[in-house]
């Protein structure tokens, strides 16, 4: 309050202001108050948002298409940001997809991986791999021998094994015998 209105003041105890022509000409246009009824609540109606539905496409897409729904989902986020709205599927679809890119991208890796260690080396020496949890065989073609001394060296080498006898075996990988 100003220091001239004194501490007891009260607005309705001040005397109107008198009537003049134009204030009584305007308080006799305008209409009187119309009586409102009491607000009934209603439902809230939805209203769409700029990426409303690329953003719901986009986190179904999430799951099986994860670059599509990516591509989307970053789209409708935009388009939502822009607009002043936060869209929740859109966020949604962005983390899933890029989630599942990350860990489909590791198994591939570790695929990768595996199919490599299992073929890996196999070619680079072009030399047959000895197996030694069967039976062993020894397949003719050596370049060491011909091909008419191959089952006299078969025998050789049985004998040799049943005598206990290992000092003209091969190493593995490295032919039958050479003499």
């Amino acid at each position: 309050m100003a220091k001239s209105t004194p501490a007891s003041y009260d607005p309705t105890e001040e005397p109107a202001a008198p009537a003049t022509k134009s204030t009584a000409k305007k308080a006799a246009a305008q209409p009187a108050p119309a009586v409102t009824e009491p607000v009934v609540a209603t439902p809230a109606v939805h209203t769409p948002y700029p990426g409303q539905t690329l953003g719901i496409v986009a986190l179904v897409f999430a799951v099986f298409f994860q670059v599509p729904a990516l591509a989307m989902g970053i789209i409708a986020w935009i388009w939502s940001h822009k607009a002043g709205v936060r869209n929740v599927p859109a966020i949604i679809a962005v983390s899933v997809s890029g989630a599942l890119i990350i860990i489909g991208t590791a198994f591939f890796a570790a695929w990768i991986a595996l199919v490599g260690s299992f073929f890996g080396g196999g070619f680079d020496d072009h030399q047959p791999r000895v197996m030694y949890d069967g039976p062993v065989q020894i397949m003719p073609g050596d370049e060491m021998m011909g091909d008419e001394d191959f089952e006299q060296h078969m025998k050789d080498m049985l004998k040799d094994l049943e005598e206990g006898n290992f000092e003209n075996m091969p190493a593995p990988g490295q032919g039958m015998m050479s003499n």
